[in-house]
């Protein structure tokens, strides 16, 4: 394997670990045993003004709300989709390299490529993320506006992470056909 084929390993493994930790730490202090529902940034589609007004009120009102802010909203949440993206992006170049015409890119085009996807959803649930936060910390019941916003960045967040991760595995699959083909003739 190669050094960056390494570090795209690591890198995988901590978006995975960071990816565990967050959902254990959900179920511990969200999870039914507790009497609370998990967060709405796990509704592909967004989510209703009842559904998160009931939510927030949930959080608040079980003494979790700033537990939710210092552990979710500012450490997990906020290193889990940097860490995603990055994997992702490498990942992506990874695939790519796999590929004649990409791998005669330059670098910079390589990554502006990989990082298609993953930099709006990066954009999408930190800006999610910070609506909720702002959400939960107001402890008031939150005005349809902005739950309808924040529930618009949770939909494109999950269409964005859908892409990001399709692309390696689209280029890997396409390096493989162009193989195969190339090895068989037309």
């Amino acid at each position: 394997m190669t050094p960056f084929g390494r570090v795209a390993a690591v890198t995988t493994s901590m978006a995975t670990a960071n990816f565990i930790a967050l959902n254990a730490w959900h179920s511990l202090v969200f999870g039914p045993h507790k009497g609370l529902e998990r967060g709405p940034d796990g509704s592909f589609a967004g989510y209703s003004y009842e559904a998160f007004k009931t939510w927030a009120q949930d959080v608040q009102a079980s003494g979790h709300g700033e537990a939710f802010l210092a552990w979710h909203s500012r450490l997990l949440d906020l290193t889990f989709p940097a860490v995603l993206t990055l994997a992702l992006a490498m990942l992506t170049v990874m695939a790519g390299r796999l590929m004649p015409r990409f791998a005669a890119m330059k670098p910079a085009a390589q990554w502006a490529f990989a990082m298609v996807f993953g930099l709006p959803y990066l954009l999408f649930d930190y800006t999610e993320n910070l609506l909720v936060a702002r959400m939960v910390a107001a402890e008031t019941v939150p005005d349809a506006a902005s739950v309808s916003l924040a529930s618009s960045m949770t939909a494109a967040k999950w269409a964005f992470v859908a892409l990001a991760l399709a692309l390696p595995a689209v280029l890997a699959l396409a390096a493989m056909l162009l193989g195969k083909r190339g090895n068989h003739g037309p």
